[in-house]
């Protein structure tokens, strides 16, 4: 079965105030034939909207090409965690793949990183993952 071309949401978080959504897209890739019963996907988006009335408007979007800009190694948003009440800055797990190592393996280091969603940039990171099933408890939850 070929790959849908259309990104699913992955992920979704609404900012306290009710104001924002931000939704992580992925979208299903081609795998190998000998794995023809399993599937796989990559990050495709995240997408911003703003609340009007009872309508959803687009406010910014970053693509996968966008978000890889100027990073010379494979990068992907994994998971996203909150918004803060301006719709600015958002809580993600990044992915990011390190150089080879002598045996040509490719380790990948996880992260939770604060992300300017409009000018497409961090701004601080969180915390250093031990693992890709890290979660996060931020600190303005922990009040």
């Amino acid at each position: 079965m070929a790959p849908q071309s259309t990104p699913e949401v992955f992920g979704e978080v609404i900012n306290a105030t009710g104001d924002f959504r931000l939704r992580l897209y992925f979208v299903e890739v081609s795998l190998p034939q000998r794995y023809l019963d399993e599937k796989s996907f990559d990050f495709h988006s995240l997408v911003l909207y703003s609340k009007a009335d009872t309508d959803w408007i687009l406010k910014s979007s970053i693509t996968r090409s966008a978000f890889q800009l100027d990073y010379n190694r494979r990068r992907w948003v994994s998971e996203i965690h909150c918004l803060d009440s301006f719709g600015e800055i958002a809580t993600i797990k990044l992915g990011e793949e390190g150089p080879p190592d002598a045996s040509g393996t490719i380790h990948v280091t996880y992260s939770w990183r604060e992300w300017d969603l409009l000018k497409n940039r961090e701004v601080q990171t969180i915390k250093i993952c031990e693992s890709p099933f890290d979660s996060l408890v931020h600190p303005d939850e922990s009040k």
